[in-house]
């Protein structure tokens, strides 16, 4: 996932990500909300389809990159709620976060 591509020029440089080895780099911006649909859905397709099981679903997830490019915003857009700082300094969040989130139903950005 590439987060902060608010504008279709910085599609290219996502392009970077290719060398990770982890295909096709999905292009985020949580900020306005766009590629969260083709992020959700790439999840929803990787998850193991277990119908039978009872128990309360649990994901856990890591963000990471480089400063201020967008961690947090993206994590409190998921959380649908204001869980993590969000600020223009970088090195705001220094440590590491857990945010828990409880979501009843499907995803809507």
């Amino acid at each position: 996932m590439a987060n902060k591509v608010d504008e279709a020029k910085f599609e290219a440089e996502a392009m970077a990500f290719l060398k990770f080895g982890f295909g096709d780099p999905i292009l985020v911006s949580a900020a306005q909300g766009f590629g969260k649909t083709d992020l959700l859905d790439r999840i929803a397709r990787e998850l193991p389809f277990t119908p039978k099981l009872k128990v309360e679903p649990v994901l856990k997830l890591a963000v990471v990159g480089r400063q201020n490019v967008g961690k947090s915003t993206f994590v409190n857009a998921i959380a649908r709620e204001e869980r993590v700082i969000v600020s223009e300094v970088p090195g705001t969040t220094r440590d590491a976060v857990d945010v828990r989130s409880r979501r009843t139903a499907g995803p809507s950005w």
